[in-house]
């Protein structure tokens, strides 16, 4: 029975150290696939490039045209909403960013569950049982903590993002 156990937590170490290594993976070299239009409020503002199935948009154009500030600096872009909030266009264009907003709320949630109950326990067991390289797991282990405490941190940012969608809603009323 040990052995199925050890063998199922190998398994699960296998299978989920990809997707911690995934993350880092650039963009560099891939095969631009198509171009699209981006349109804000029916204006044209940019085009944005297709890799792999997803759009690739300018952030200065969008951000900018929303009435935001945005800024560069040593790889990390960072953005400003005015007066530290989201400035919407339309009722129309909040409503749609509710919706993302809450399907983003769900998938975090999904993802903090999984780490929390499934990934992180399979890790931690095999760091005490010694399975496999357990410096390696241990520094897995670590990183797989710090996303769930980096989920935490979006989740908190979307959940405000979403009350204050509500309460622009209900004023527009």
């Amino acid at each position: 029975m040990k052995k199925v156990i050890i063998a199922f937590i190998a398994g699960m170490l296998v299978m989920t150290s990809g997707h911690v290594m995934a993350e880092k993976i650039s963009m560099i070299g891939k095969k631009v696939g198509g171009e699209a239009v981006v349109i804000v409020d029916g204006k044209e503002v940019s085009n944005a490039i297709i890799i792999e199935g997803k759009s690739y948009a300018p952030v200065r154009d969008i951000v900018e045209t929303l009435g935001s500030e945005v800024a560069w600096e040593k790889g990390v872009i960072t953005i400003t909403t005015v007066a530290g909030e989201v400035n919407y266009p339309s009722k129309e264009a909040m409503i749609a960013r509710k919706e993302i907003v809450v399907s983003e709320i769900e998938v975090i949630e999904r993802d903090i569950e999984k780490l929390q109950t499934t990934i992180i326990p399979a890790y931690e067991e095999g760091v005490e049982k010694g399975v496999g390289n357990s410096e390696k797991m241990k520094e897995d282990l670590e990183k797989l903590k710090g996303q769930v405490v980096d989920k935490k941190k979006e989740l908190a940012a979307l959940k405000q993002e979403l009350a204050a969608i509500n309460e622009k809603l209900e004023s527009a009323k």
